[in-house]
C-alpha cells in the first residue's frame, strides 16, 4: 500500500490515475505491472514506463531516457508489462490499465552538449529520432499512447565549471586544490617523484558524495531548461502515427499553458 497507494487526504477518489514505473528489466517489470494492476482494481487508468527522466541516479543504472538508446529494450520491456496487466486481469474487463510510455525527443552527452548549436537547428532531427523510437516501441501493439516531454535529455556530468553551487564553494574548492596534495597514478618502473605516503590525498567521503548531490539536483533542472523546448514535434508525431495518442508535456506550468 505504502508503495502503490494513493492520497486520500482530500476524502475524494483520485481519478483517473497512472502509476509510473522505472527500470530496465523486462521480467521485473511485467510483475510490477501486475501487482499495480491488481492492487488498482481499475484505480489505474494507465501503467507509465519512464523513458524521459535525465537523473543520473537513473541514467546511471540504464533506465529513465538512457533507455530511449534501446528501443527494441523497451519493446521488450512493455511487452512483459502487457502480459503481466493481463494475466491479473477479467478477460471480458474494460478496467485494465493501459501501457504508456514517457520519453523525450533522444538523449545526448551532456559533457558535450552545444546548446547554441542545438537551438539553431530546426525540427526535422528531433522528429526523425522520436519517430524511429515510436515505431520500434509499439510495433508490437503493447502501446499506444505516448507522453513526450519534447526536449532531448542529456545524460552524465556537465562541464566541470558547473560543479560549484555558489562562491563560497568556489573559494574552498580552491583552497583545498592549493592544501592537498598532488593525485597521481603510480605506474610501474616509475619514479614520479612524490612520497607514496602523498601520492593521494585524504578524500572527505561525505562532502562528495554531497557534491555528486548537488550536481544532479543540477544537471536535472539544467535538462528541464538548456535543451530548447520543440512541441512542434509532437504535433508532427500525432500526424504520423494516427493509430497512437500522444500527450504533450514539458514546460507547462500554468493553467494558462495548458
Amino acid at each position: 500500500h505504502q508503495l502503490v497507494g494513493t492520497s486520500e487526504s482530500s476524502g475524494i477518489a483520485e481519478n483517473p490515475v497512472v502509476l509510473q514505473l522505472g527500470g530496465n528489466d523486462s521480467k521485473k517489470l511485467g510483475m510490477a505491472a501486475a501487482i499495480g494492476a491488481a492492487y488498482g482494481q481499475g484505480e489505474y487508468s494507465e501503467i507509465n514506463l519512464n523513458c524521459g527522466c535525465p537523473s543520473n541516479a537513473v541514467g546511471g543504472r540504464a533506465g529513465g531516457c538512457a533507455l530511449m538508446k534501446e528501443s527494441e529494450l523497451v519493446a521488450r520491456c512493455v511487452e512483459s508489462m502487457n502480459v503481466g496487466v493481463r494475466s491479473v486481469s477479467m478477460p471480458d474487463s474494460n478496467s485494465a490499465p493501459g501501457i504508456t510510455v514517457k520519453h523525450r525527443l533522444g538523449v545526448r552527452d551532456a559533457f558535450t552538449y552545444d546548446a547554441a548549436e542545438d537551438r539553431a537547428k530546426n525540427d526535422e532531427e528531433a522528429f526523425s529520432e522520436g519517430s524511429e523510437f515510436n515505431s520500434t516501441v509499439a510495433w508490437g501493439g503493447d502501446v499506444t499512447k505516448f507522453h513526450v516531454h519534447a526536449r532531448l535529455g542529456l545524460l552524465g556530468e556537465f562541464t566541470e565549471d558547473d560543479d560549484n553551487d555558489d562562491e563560497d564553494d568556489v573559494v574552498d574548492s580552491e583552497r583545498r586544490k592549493k592544501e592537498r596534495p598532488k593525485q597521481s597514478l603510480w605506474v610501474p618502473g616509475v619514479d614520479n617523484g612524490l612520497p607514496k605516503a602523498q601520492s593521494i590525498g585524504k578524500i572527505d567521503h561525505k562532502r562528495e558524495q554531497e557534491r555528486a548531490r548537488r550536481r544532479a539536483r543540477k544537471a536535472t533542472i539544467k535538462n528541464r531548461e538548456v535543451p530548447p523546448l520543440r512541441p512542434n514535434v509532437i504535433n508532427q508525431l500525432a500526424d504520423e502515427f494516427h493509430q497512437y495518442e500522444f500527450v504533450s508535456n514539458g514546460q507547462i506550468g500554468s493553467l494558462g499553458d495548458v
